[in-house]
Parts: C-alpha cells; sequence; structure tokens
C-alpha cells in the first residue's frame, strides 16, 4: 500500500517535473527567438527581460520565494536533489522543509502516516516539538523513534541556545539564525501552552503575507511551533518568527 508521505513525494515531483519541462521548453524557444528562426512572442519577451534584470520569470513560480534568478535556481537545484534523494534512497532522516513546494500538504501527509499506524483520526492530531542537539540535517544519522525531524528553518530576532535549551536574544548586528533541527511529533493528548513558551509562526517568506486560503490563514503561513523563552515573559520579547531559507540564505 502506498503511504502517505509516499503520495506527498509523487506530488512533489510532478510539480518540479512540470516546472523543469517548462523551464526546458521556455528556453529552448527563447534562444530560437533571439537566433530568428522564431517570432519573439510576449511571453517570451516577458522571460527575456526578467532575466535581464535578474528576476524569476513569473510562469517559474510555482513556490513562494524572493530570491533573485541566481540564487531562485541554486535552490531550485537544491530542492530537486532532495527529491531525487527521497525517491532514490528511502526516507531521509530528516525533512528539509522548504524543499517542498507545499509544506502544509507534507505536514499533514506525517500526520496521517500517524493516524493510519495508531488508528487515530486525522482531526484529533496536532504536533508537539521538541528541538534536538543536531545543528544540521548532515547530523542526523537515523529517523526518530516518533515523528519526524524538520530542519532548513531559520530564526529571524532570536537564537537556539543550546545550553539554555531555550530561545534567546541574537547578537548585535544580527537578524537570522540556523535553527536546529526540530522533532515533530503527532499527538492526539490535549495541550496547553506552558508558560515560558512562545508560540512561533512559521512562514514560507519573511514577507509575512500571502494570499487568504480556504482555511482562513494566509497562503504564506504553514503553522506555528512551540519553542521555549529565555525570561519570564516571552510574550514581550523581540522574537519574531521562523522563516524558511528560501529567503534567509546566505
Amino acid at each position: 500500500m502506498i503511504t502517505s508521505l509516499s503520495v506527498v513525494l509523487l506530488h512533489e515531483m510532478e510539480k518540479y517535473n512540470n516546472l523543469l519541462d517548462l523551464m526546458e521548453t521556455s528556453l529552448t524557444n527563447l534562444q530560437k527567438a533571439v537566433t530568428g528562426e522564431v517570432v519573439m512572442s510576449q511571453e517570451l519577451d516577458g522571460i527575456y527581460t526578467c532575466f535581464l534584470m535578474l528576476k524569476v520569470p513569473p510562469t517559474w513560480k510555482i513556490y513562494d520565494s524572493l530570491k533573485s534568478l541566481g540564487s531562485w535556481y541554486a535552490d531550485l537545484n537544491s530542492r530537486v536533489q532532495f527529491v531525487r534523494r527521497w525517491l532514490c534512497t528511502g526516507v531521509p532522516s530528516a525533512f528539509r522543509l522548504s524543499a517542498f513546494v507545499f509544506p502544509q500538504g507534507f505536514l499533514t501527509g506525517a500526520l496521517q502516516s500517524h493516524a493510519r499506524l495508531y488508528q487515530i483520526p486525522i482531526d484529533q492530531l496536532s504536533f508537539d516539538f521538541e528541538v534536538t542537539s543536531f545543528e544540521m540535517e548532515e547530523q542526523v544519522k537515523e529517523l526518530p523513534k516518533n515523528g519526524i525531524y524538520i530542519s532548513g528553518l531559520y530564526v529571524e530576532g532570536a537564537m537556539w541556545d543550546q545550553s539554555r535549551r531555550a530561545l534567546t536574544d541574537l547578537p548585535p548586528g544580527q537578524l537570522y539564525k540556523p535553527m536546529n533541527v526540530i522533532n515533530f511529533i503527532p499527538t492526539n493528548a490535549a495541550k496547553e501552552i506552558e508558560e515560558g513558551t512562545y508560540l512561533c509562526p512559521v512562514y514560507k517568506t519573511a514577507e509575512r503575507q500571502g494570499v487568504l486560503t480556504t482555511t482562513g490563514l494566509s497562503s504564506n503561513f504553514i503553522l506555528a511551533v512551540e519553542l521555549p523563552c529565555a525570561g519570564d515573559k516571552p510574550d514581550t520579547v523581540s522574537y519574531t518568527h521562523l522563516t524558511l531559507p528560501t529567503i534567509c540564505s546566505v
């Protein structure tokens, strides 16, 4: 039987394959138009103009990104390599959330896998969060006993202090800091926000804005992660939100 995560992989593969086919077609036709073999259509002219301005053509934007063309292409290669490794070598030890076109669908797939395994209605499930000592996904060598490891998040306006196991202030002059790998653990237990915990929203880009979806949430919003904070008043600290490295990589 095909698992829920396998369905997620198939959907992601389809989206990226369609994008790569579109890019190949666009570049081939643009090359012919430049040499005069075909007429330069309005669409091809728009793509050519985007290239001159180092922007990503609108027809190529199947996922949210604020990157310039060169950085976007490097990020696309990284995303495709992640999906290819998953297909060829099996379920990865850690999932880079920024590699997904639709990360919300992936997280739903993870909950669905847990629901099928333990015969629990999926609408009764949510995630608990445990920040690990792994600073990079390459350090993760095996799957967690429960849940999934999530990597690829950056914190804006704060940093994770492993010695205190809490969010703390950033050093002066810094804005973003890589977040440790987080274990997303499905649970059907009733949850209450503990004192000293910050409900940190996760966004696809630092714009923190998007199209309003049928769920009533922004398309840029993924979920909120519960993170412990250093200090007595987490609601008043300067910590803002987790963002994906589609806009935070340096």
